[in-house]
């Protein structure tokens, strides 16, 4: 599962796109202004309650504003390109944000009611994201597992002096510590699960945790916590299974389901069954889809997530097998124009990449090997990435993957081609048939044994 789908939200704001109006003290108001602005889109990233994870903010010239209605305090991502920044949003108060968009991170500047807290939340981030992930991946659990503990102490320390001569609301210091505990638990469960073996009492670190504290679902540490603790627990209960059972459709997923349903919080096991709900759509498409949807109406208390679940449903059919495969031309690395349409009569194997993600660098060894044994077949290698520096795109391609037909799509992450096919990870790969209908838009990755089964199959039927 893309890690991407890891990072949940559980504040349900309403939009409203106007002017700031201090008259609405029911209501958060961000707003702010971006220097040199060059049509980036500026958005809210929010996955939980909501069947699109993406909420843009107008800009009009170089300003914005809109209004948040908030059921409670909340850590949200402010993405404006490749830059990502957590802020805090209160009910009633105002942030204001601004930023030079051709130098974003020395020139990030907070005010506002909340001007306090977020310059703070941007100091603790800072601190939080130093954990040195190539020492405790390479470390015994026990080296790992004490150097998470020195980190926590250490950032603990760090925030007694930090608040200390600022004065705070206690929401904000709550969720800053539960970040803090939830984030190095998450990673031990993750160095834990990483590894065969764990020495006697290695979880029991949980112990001293709330596992299921609905007041903290606004803050994204605890719920990437909740989502690796449900995970552990459906792996222990796939591992339990014989080869027949673990061999069974979906059957890991199955045990996600029940590992959800032991959970005794209401408010979280609704959460988490429709976070699982929506990751398991969003991964593997409407394809066998049904059976789990009728298990989530039958199980589902809350009315937003069954409406937002459906949305996400009805967006998915945009690209299920069968539909016509959204249109796209774009620039291949000789500057000529490609578009989709000319591979009519062709197979269609898309592989959406990035120059800087390890998981796309990972599959390319298999990548070259699938293309090289398929080359003169009915079979169109299209490799599509989103790079935000084109350069780095062209040199990387002419370097080390330039086979089939490469082509670069602007706008980075907001990339239209990215959009209609609905990437929310790379690498990620779909299957066109030659009448430019979708096969699956979750195709096999090139590392693994189906996705050969599956073009020989098609070859032999063509």
């Amino acid at each position: 599962m893309k890690h991407l789908y890891v990072i949940v939200l559980i504040s349900l704001p309403i939009y409203v796109f106007g002017q700031n109006n201090n008259t609405q003290l029911n209501k958060t108001t961000l707003s702010g202004a971006i220097e040199h602005h060059d049509g980036t889109v500026l958005k809210i990233y929010d996955t939980m309650g909501k069947g699109s994870w993406y909420e843009p903010i107008p800009v009009e010239e170089d300003l914005f504003s809109i209004h948040l209605t908030l059921t409670d305090p909340a850590i949200k991502k402010l993405i404006y390109g490749d830059i990502r920044k957590d802020i805090f949003l209160e009910e009633g108060k105002s942030l204001y944000v601004s930023f030079d968009a051709e130098d974003i991170e020395n020139t990030f500047r907070f005010g506002g009611d909340l001007e306090r807290e977020n310059s703070l939340l941007d100091s603790i981030s800072v601190k939080s994201n130093s954990i040195d992930y190539s020492y405790i991946y390479s470390q015994p659990l026990e080296l790992a597992t004490q150097y998470l503990d020195s980190f926590t102490t250490d950032c603990k320390a760090y925030l007694a002096t930090l608040f200390e001569p600022h004065k705070t609301s206690s929401v904000f210091e709550k969720y800053v510590h539960a970040s803090i505990d939830y984030q190095v638990a998450y990673l031990k469960i993750l160095l834990g699960e990483r590894q065969d073996e764990q020495y006697p009492g290695y979880y029991d670190f949980l112990n001293d945790l709330d596992i299921e504290d609905a007041s903290l679902l606004d803050v994204p540490d605890y719920r990437i916590f909740l989502y690796f603790y449900i995970d552990r627990a459906s792996t222990t209960g796939y591992n339990q299974l014989d080869s027949i059972q673990q061999n069974a459709t979906d059957a890991r997923f199955i045990e996600t389901l029940q590992a959800i349903e032991h959970l005794e919080n209401d408010v979280i096991r609704a959460y988490c069954l429709y976070n699982a709900m929506l990751g398991q759509l969003k991964e593997q498409g409407i394809t066998g889809f049904d059976s789990h949807y009728n298990y989530f109406k039958k199980k589902n208390t809350d009315a937003n997530y069954a409406e937002q679940l459906k949305l996400a449903y009805e967006e998915k059919k945009r690209i299920a097998p069968g539909q016509v495969a959204p249109s796209f031309t774009l620039e291949d690395i000789d500057g000529h124009t490609v578009s989709l349409e000319d591979f009519t009569g062709k197979y269609v194997y898309l592989d959406f990449w990035l120059t800087t993600c390890p998981r796309s660098a990972r599959e390319l060894p298999s990548f070259l090997n699938l293309y090289s044994d398929y080359r003169t077949e009915n079979i169109a290698f299209i490799s599509i990435s989103p790079d935000r520096d084109k350069n780095t795109w062209m040199n990387y391609v002419k370097e080390k993957r330039n086979v089939g037909t490469c082509l670069w799509s602007d706008k980075f992450l907001d990339s239209q081609v990215f959009d209609d096919y609905q990437v929310y990870g790379t690498p990620s790969y779909v299957l066109i048939d030659t009448n430019g209908k979708i096969i699956d838009p979750v195709a096999p990755k090139p590392s693994s044994t189906e996705i050969r089964i599956i073009l020989d199959q098609l070859l032999k039927n063509d």
